[in-house]
């Protein structure tokens, strides 16, 4: 049998979109960077003065996040559009399992332990929705415009998002927005968008009406005062953004998100044009998870405007990227699973920079490939290879279509694409 050095060699890896490749090292890079900017203290601290000690479990992590990169781009698009329902199934039963078994961090529970790896299972519900949407959209294009089939189509999703919902708001509210941005370019009505956002609004109000009222009216049971707690952080962190707290209001952390804001700003505003340089930061001693969410005001305070605005351009050049390369697909799967999986990468990055600026509340997002964070670096890396591989086999139908025309011998790269049929794409 070959080995995977081979295969991946005759998979021409680096054939696929050389700009978003360059993206993709680019951030691994600045990962590195800020992360152990960031880490070095609180290293030297906790492990005995070994400064190093973060970053290198950091770099391994991230070496993890590149090889599923390197894994997803050998699996063909057509194989993850037949496991679509057994990855939304998968999701869904580990999003079920995490309230029951999952790890208790700062009255939420988010991770469970599998097999010895703890992850965050909304980051494998993204991707699985992201793939069931692409697949959905793809098999029913031609009955969208019914609004039970529309439905049937989002009900999975929904019951996703429910599950996140109690206990990670922001990352229901992101997958919620790029599913719903993933319809509209499967060219679902937009009045079919506006009943569903309603229907998800209506349930949302009607379980944060609930749980204020278990707590009003004293009914104690661990499970509805975690959820309690939780509602009234969500409360809090609103009215304290949008400057309507009352003095004495419950603080929802050890350390405020008014402070947390305060901080982030402070590093922004002092970081100038041009930055204090790298690993000069000083308010990386004062904000809570400076290497995770809180880097893009670390990464701004030590590079200045000139390196935050480095790192937009980087996100929103990715998604361009994207863009053409879903413009250049001639198949309707690849092409909404590629904007699907953009789309939830482009929107958490907005989220992270939005709340270090001071545009959004208090959130905990991670900034997508930089941020140290196991499970969003698995499967942002997932993410990244399952588009680099679309990009490879739209790139690879152009050269066979151009074999076909004038007769050459085919180029090296990924086994000729099996003859699946799907409806022709045009988004």
């Amino acid at each position: 049998m070959e080995d995977l050095t081979t295969r991946t060699s005759r998979h021409a890896l680096f054939k696929a979109d050389h700009q978003i490749w360059g993206i993709v090292i680019l951030l691994a890079c600045i990962s590195i960077l800020a992360v152990y900017s960031t880490s070095s203290v609180m290293a030297y601290i906790k492990k005995n003065g070994d400064m190093s000690f973060y970053i290198m479990h950091h770099i391994g992590t991230l070496l993890i996040g590149l090889a599923a990169l390197v894994i997803f781009y050998l699996i063909p698009s057509h194989t993850l559009n037949l496991l679509s329902s057994v990855c939304m199934a998968g999701a869904i039963g580990l999003l079920l399992l995490t309230p029951i078994f999952g790890l208790n961090e700062n009255e939420a529970i988010r991770r469970i332990s599998l097999i010895g790896f703890t992850f965050q299972t909304s980051d494998a519900a993204k991707v699985a929705v992201a793939i069931f949407l692409a697949r959905q959209l793809s098999a029913k294009r031609n009955s969208l415009g019914d609004w039970r089939t529309v439905f049937r189509i989002f009900l999975p999703v929904l019951i996703a998002v429910a599950l996140i919902f109690p206990f990670n708001f922001s990352t229901a509210a992101l997958l919620f927005a790029s599913a719903l941005t993933v319809m509209y370019f499967g060219q679902v009505r937009f009045w079919h968008l506006c009943k569903i956002a309603g229907v998800a609004g209506g349930l949302a109000v009607l379980f944060i009406g609930l749980a204020l009222l278990c707590h009003t009216a004293g009914i104690k049971n661990p499970v509805i005062d975690k959820v309690t707690h939780r509602v009234e952080t969500w409360v809090n962190r609103v009215e304290r953004f949008g400057g309507n707290a009352q003095d004495g209001e419950a603080e929802d952390t050890s350390l405020t998100t008014d402070y947390q804001a305060i901080q982030a700003e402070l590093a922004i505003a002092t970081g100038g044009l041009t930055g204090k340089g790298f690993g000069h930061s000083t308010l990386r001693y004062a904000l809570p998870h400076p290497y995770s969410d809180f880097i893009y005001a670390i990464i701004i305070e030590e590079t200045g405007i000139v390196g935050g605005l480095a790192v937009l351009v980087l996100y929103i050049w990715f998604f361009f990227r994207v863009k053409r390369i879903v413009k250049r697909c001639d198949r309707t799967f690849p092409a909404f699973l590629a904007i699907g999986l953009a789309v939830n990468i482009l929107y958490q990055a907005f989220m992270h920079m939005g709340v270090a600026v001071g545009v959004f509340p208090v959130t905990g997002q991670t900034l997508p490939f930089v941020s140290m964070g196991g499970s969003s670096l698995l499967f942002t890396g997932m993410s990244f290879g399952i588009i680099l591989r679309i990009s490879r086999e739209v790139e690879r139908r152009k050269e066979k279509s151009l074999q076909e025309t004038t007769g050459d011998e085919p180029a090296a790269g990924p086994d000729p694409i099996p003859n699946v049929e799907y409806e022709q794409a045009t988004v």
